[in-house]
């Protein structure tokens, strides 16, 4: 499985040593959704994750979890409120982190103007 290294300006993702962030994520197919876990370490895998709306595919919602095939059928099935009215829904995007915190800070920073370019720009 191959690995990108996405290097973001984003002040809640900066390390000191080098001004940007070195996140290093496994981009995953979803079909092969579900919860993993890394090589050895018995660590649970946290997603981020861009859905699109397949009525209206110009609508897009970034998300977090631990269990993508669960959550995505939690927004298909209307159990949020957020999602509930553009579905049903389908996984665009997800990236794998084995540290929640970077999964996180992932998540916000997608959910703002600057991430929301991002996406545009790459995905």
């Amino acid at each position: 499985m191959a690995k990108q290294s996405l290097h973001l300006r984003h002040p809640s993702l900066l390390t000191q040593s080098r001004g940007y962030a070195d996140l290093s994520v496994a981009k995953r197919s979803a079909t092969a959704a579900g919860v993993r876990r890394t090589a050895g370490t018995g660590n649970k895998m946290f997603y981020v994750y861009i859905l699109q709306s397949i009525n209206n595919l110009d609508v897009f919602y970034v998300g977090f979890s631990t269990n993508l095939k669960q959550r995505l059928e939690e927004h298909n099935s209307g159990k949020s409120i957020h999602t509930n009215k553009y579905k049903p829904w389908r996984i665009k995007n997800y990236f794998a982190f084995d540290n929640m915190k970077k999964a996180k800070d992932f998540e916000i920073y997608l959910k703002t103007h600057s991430g929301r370019k991002f996406c545009k720009n790459h995905f």
